[in-house]
């Protein structure tokens, strides 16, 4: 699941159900309508923040679950695809050291994956 913001509301979705909110914006239908479409380069942000706190308990047991990290990559890379991401912003904040090799390996995954799909 992830975040989808817009404005100052925030909707729990899927990355698919994410790419159909973004499908529906004004903003991006009135970018779609000009011929050639606009296109602005965008950065998707990925963080541990819940709009509220900063969740490091459940960021520090995601990085230390191989499947989850996996799990987590795909989604991203997902997204990135379907929403023509330029790329994307990790901002884990605080990650403790002894989870350090947790996020590299988990950077060593997403990498590799978001340059696979260009």
């Amino acid at each position: 699941m992830v975040d989808y913001e817009h404005g100052q509301n925030t909707v729990k979705a899927s990355p698919a159900e994410a790419i159909a909110l973004l499908r529906d914006d004004k903003l991006h239908q009135w970018m779609k309508s000009f011929n050639p479409p606009i296109e602005l380069p965008m950065m998707g942000l990925v963080n541990n923040y819940d709009g509220v706190e900063w969740r490091i308990k459940e960021m520090v047991q995601m990085l230390a679950n191989p499947a989850a990290r996996q799990n987590l990559v795909r989604g991203i890379v997902e997204y990135a695809v379907e929403s023509h991401e330029a790329g994307i912003v990790v901002d884990f904040e605080e990650v403790p050291d002894a989870s350090q090799a947790h996020f590299r390996a988990f950077i060593g995954g997403l990498a590799p994956a978001m340059h696979s799909v260009g």
